[in-house]
């Protein structure tokens, strides 16, 4: 642990002469392609159609003329190359594209119905026999499957979308890619919709997972790996979903989100949307079975829900200018259990009369459930205009959403004053500019802005001190609040160059360079600046803390300087892409002041915080792939990678670096002595605090600290498959990855002053016991330094993590009246820490050690690890124009965490100690599955257009599966019970018009 930085930039941590030498060749390709476009860039949101022409004999045919044509771009001409070569770039997804091939002295041939997805490169050779003007037609789509590509990517198309039942939440539709572990499977009917889940898939972290927005990188910046907004569903043209990709563009090795949204076409289009749930057509789930719930536990329920909105599509100027726009609004109110303390005449809480207690029958209480509202009301608005302006494609978006909500975070273990209101909104601004030279050269120029804001106050509002059980882990009266806001700008440069040769292959190459700037101002606190930490809630004799918190206001500088370069070589049967990738992530502090706290303003003054660099990472990430076409007919292929991904850069550096960040001091309450049932002055320590996350009487120094050499976590992962087309309608693949992960990121104990080094906190541990032979006699330790003040930001020597998993995917596209879609994962994660440097606290560490490793969300105790994930899908078409599909997703359960809590000697370490009771993943919740299924019927209007009617049905089955079981054993009233168990069967009905 040698070599500190104290947060002063050092020359190390600036861009240096390589961050000048990308400026400039930043603001000289900008000047360039001013001359020919107005602005700047293109991430993944189209694809490309490209092949051969021949002749009869198999020789190149030169200067045939292509023209390719779709309700969606319109007519696109150009000829073949001296290899007989062609290629259409960046197509928006469409199924209608029809390409007719034209030389003189050859029958022409026109290709029908060739699908385009995101990211795809759709080959299509024809050869040409010498003839008439009498044209052959070729119609069926071509095989879907990529030859030039080694990433394992999944595609939702708008037929996808549409029609298999889903929750209308993207978050619901990334539990039916492959691989991918998301909370949300437990979301059915829309019931929890509009709220965010972590996902994960192969061993990454959720933190590095990535969204883009036709394009544009909108992954939040102040909670990495999720979104800052809310997707209104019915703009969604295509939903991509990717986890790692040898390709060069790929930022982390998460799981990346890829939504397009839907543009004008030549013709008009209208189109609105109706759909609707409440409690009457909702089933009931809840178990009988006392010995499995905790008493009155009920599902979360819908009491009431709508979606609805429209849209408007077209072309003022055919072929040249579309124009679309949408609203779409979404309101629910959703019923979700949680704790009811029932309270004693002994006992007061504060702003309350007492109550009478129940007991059990041994004298004690217990929580049960109840009711409470989480309410939401989500405006969407989007405006897309598209131009075609000689050999430019012009783009522009315009983006917002609002959210308002109340009952925000409701769960089990937070009462209805504890959750939150919450006020969210944000505006996106896109501008791009493709700009094709010779059909040769692609130059794509993009520019987008969004600014994001979520503030949330709990309803027991912020003039009353918080209140927690540490019985029963349960809050009360009010809670944290927060107020943050971001500002977001990309400007990003592509260039794709193609049609030429050497090395007797044929060359594709991709280049380019990315600028992501934010600022994050967040400000924050809890309830009014104090906690009540009751030893026993029902027992205020025994005591417990008092906290005082004082309110942070950080703001935060983050940028991302990405440059990349890859070339594509193809020979007959080979395509070997070689990529290299750049990225420097540099994160500071801008000036900034918070208040000091409201009771305390001598333990807890105000302070302000100088703007500063902090730390720079930066990373090489060299990508390769190859795909090997076995048979030589373009139908089967070995696809093999190797990469290596940084992850992300977050701001939990800047907040602790950051003098204005959030202080705490926790002092012990000796017991409540007048009987009152509130710790008062005189019955509270105040001699000297039991936990402090700053140095105790100056809580504007930086006790904090970033080792000289932080760098970045990586991860590198191998990959060999095979894929291939079995006909034109199924598409067949299985995959094998590896994954190792290291230099994770810690914050490891530190003093500013230098008295305690790293030796002596490994060394200080010593056995306080062991927890009893019924939970496994497992010791727990104490350290005998009191904690240093300080954390050192660092990486977490002597632990890495492997994943290993195989893949089997199948899709059939939509043919003969019918189409399907699965995968089956079987997989596991293991962490291993190789040595002592790798913990700090021997805790624990006996039951985790080359264990699996546990991918955990926004609660510690959410644990993302399962062995086996099978997911079903399909689409038919039947008579009489009615549609019917469904969706089966089945996985392992999740494991629960079961501690035991410990006392131990505190030393500033904390008092409490959970100590897993066994290896952790022996304790699992209930295997789970759930089928959905989607009955439609159109009706056709003549000249009007059409009118869907929808029937949904979720969670056929009716089951009662546990999502959360308490795994405190130190409360058997409620160990190993059910806390959440997932929502009951629930209708939905729908109307759907289009023009």
């Amino acid at each position: 642990m040698k070599g500190y930085a104290t947060g002063r930039p050092t020359p190390g941590d600036r861009p240096g002469r390589w961050g000048r030498w990308v400026g400039v060749f930043l603001l000289g390709w900008i000047g360039v392609l001013s001359l020919e476009t107005r602005v700047a860039y293109g991430q993944a949101r189209t694809g490309s159609i490209y092949g051969t022409v021949t002749d009869s004999e198999g020789r190149p045919l030169v200067g045939v003329t292509v023209t390719l044509t779709s309700a969606t771009t319109g007519q696109w001409t150009l000829r073949t190359d001296a290899y007989g070569q062609f290629r259409f770039p960046s197509l928006p997804p469409a199924e209608d594209y029809t390409l007719q091939f034209d030389l003189p002295g050859f029958r022409p041939v026109v290709r029908t119905d060739v699908e385009v997805q995101v990211g795809m490169n759709v080959r299509v050779d024809v050869q040409m026999a010498p003839g008439g003007e009498a044209a052959i037609v070729v119609r069926g789509q071509v095989p879907m499957v990529d030859v030039k590509k080694a990433e394992v990517a999944t595609h939702f198309p708008d037929e996808v979308l549409q029609h298999v039942p889903v929750a209308r939440d993207p978050w619901f539709v990334l539990s039916m890619a492959p691989g991918v572990l998301i909370e949300v499977e437990r979301l059915d009917g829309g019931s929890e919709a509009a709220r965010q889940s972590e996902f994960v898939a192969r061993g990454a972290d959720w933190h590095d997972n990535q969204w883009y927005l036709d394009g544009v990188p909108i992954t939040d910046v102040a909670v990495p790996g999720t979104s800052p907004v809310y997707f209104d569903f019915d703009t969604v043209e295509e939903l991509q979903v990717s986890a790692g990709a040898a390709d060069v563009e790929a930022f982390t090795g998460g799981v990346a989100v890829n939504f397009v949204t839907r543009r004008g076409q030549n013709r008009l289009s209208v189109a609105g949307r109706l759909l609707w749930a409440d409690d009457r057509f909702q089933g009931q789930n809840v178990s009988e079975d006392e010995e499995r719930v905790v008493p009155g536990l009920q599902s979360d329920r819908v009491d009431a829900m709508k979606d609805y909105g429209f849209q408007v599509g077209g072309a003022p100027a055919r072929d040249r200018l579309w124009v679309w726009a949408s609203y779409g609004a979404w309101d629910y109110d959703l019923r979700v259990p949680t704790v009811e303390v029932e309270k004693g005449e002994d006992e007061v809480v504060p702003g309350e009369e007492p109550k009478v207690r129940t007991h059990q029958e041994d004298g004690t209480a217990w929580p049960t459930a109840q009711f409470q509202d989480d309410r939401r009301r989500l405006d969407y608005l989007t405006v897309k205009v598209n131009a075609r302006l000689g050999s430019h494609m012009v783009e522009g978006l315009g983006w917002g959403t609002r959210g308002r909500r109340q009952g925000l975070e409701a769960e089990f273990e937070r009462t209805p004053e504890t959750t939150y209101d919450q006020n969210e909104q944000m505006p996106l601004w896109k501008l791009q500019d493709e700009w094709t030279w010779k059909d040769r050269l692609l130059l794509s120029g993009k520019l987008g802005l969004f600014t994001s804001q979520d503030r949330r106050i709990p309803q027991g509002g912020t003039d009353r001190p918080a209140v927690w059980d540490a019985g029963t882990g349960v809050w009360h009266d009010s809670f944290a609040w927060s107020d943050v806001r971001s500002r977001v700008w990309n400007v990003g440069l592509l260039g794709m160059l193609y049609g030429f040769r050497g090395l007797h292959a044929d060359h594709e190459v991709k280049f380019g360079v990315e600028l992501r700037h934010a600022q994050v101002l967040r400000k924050e606190g809890f309830a009014n600046g104090v906690v009540y930490g009751y030893e026993d809630l029902s027992e205020p004799a025994e005591g417990g803390e008092v906290w005082l918190v004082r309110e942070g206001n950080v703001r935060i500088s983050q940028r991302r300087w990405s440059v990349f370069g890859q070339d594509t070589l193809s020979w007959k049967r080979l395509s070997v892409t070689l990529g290299l990738r750049w990225d420097a992530q540099t994160i500071g502090l801008l000036a900034a002041s918070t208040p000091a706290h409201p009771l305390r303003s001598d333990w807890l003054p105000g302070g302000s915080t100088p703007a500063r660099t902090l730390f720079t990472w930066s990373t090489l990430s060299p990508r390769l792939s190859l795909s090997y076409d076995l048979k030589g007919d373009h139908t089967t292929f070995l696809k093999a990678s190797w990469a290596m991904y940084p992850s992300a850069l977050g701001i939990q550096e800047a907040l602790s670096l950051a003098p204005t960040g959030r202080r705490e001091l926790r002092f012990e309450w000796l017991g409540d002595a007048n009987g009152n049932g509130v710790p008062d002055p005189d019955e509270v320590d105040w001699e000297e605090p039991v936990f402090w996350d700053h140095r105790p009487g100056n809580p504007n120094r930086t006790v904090h600290a970033v080792a000289s050499d932080y760098r970045s976590p990586k991860t590198w992962e191998f990959t060999v498959g095979l894929e291939g087309s079995l006909g034109s309608n199924w598409t067949v693949g299985v995959t094998a990855f590896y994954r190792q992960a290291w230099d994770y990121v810690w914050a490891f104990p530190y003093d500013p002053e230098g008295h305690i080094t790293a030796d002596q906190i490994y060394d200080c541990w010593v056995e306080a016991g062991r927890i009893p032979a019924d939970w496994g006699s497992w010791p727990y330790y104490y350290c005998t330094l009191d904690k240093p003040d300080g954390v050192l930001w660092s990486n977490r020597p002597g632990f890495h993590t492997r994943y290993r998993g195989m893949e089997l995917r199948m899709t059939r596209r939509m043919a003969r009246r019918w189409m399907a879609f699965g995968s089956l994962t079987l997989q596991d994660t293991t962490q291993f820490m190789e040595d002592r440097r790798a913990y700090v606290d021997p805790t624990n560490v006996d039951q985790l050690n080359r264990g699996p490793y546990f991918v955990t969300g926004w609660e510690l105790d959410d644990l993302r690890y399962v062995r086996w994930l099978l997911k079903v899908g399909g689409i038919a078409q039947l008579p009489w124009e009615v549609t019917l599909a469904g969706t089966l997703l089945a996985r392992e359960g999740d494991p629960y965490l079961s501690v035991y809590r410990a006392d131990r000697i505190s030393n500033g370490w904390g008092r409490h100690v959970d100590v897993i009771t066994d290896p952790v993943d022996q304790r699992r919740m209930p295997v789970f599955w759930i089928v959905n299924l989607r009955l439609e019927k159109r009706f056709r209007l003549g000249a009007l257009g059409r009118l869907d009617v929808i029937a949904e049905v979720f969670n056929l089955a009716n089951r009662a599966i546990a999502t959360n079981i308490f795994g405190l054993a130190n409360v058997p009233e409620l160990y190993g019970k059910y806390t959440e168990i997932i929502s009951p069967r629930i209708f939905r009905f729908g109307l759907r018009y289009t023009l």
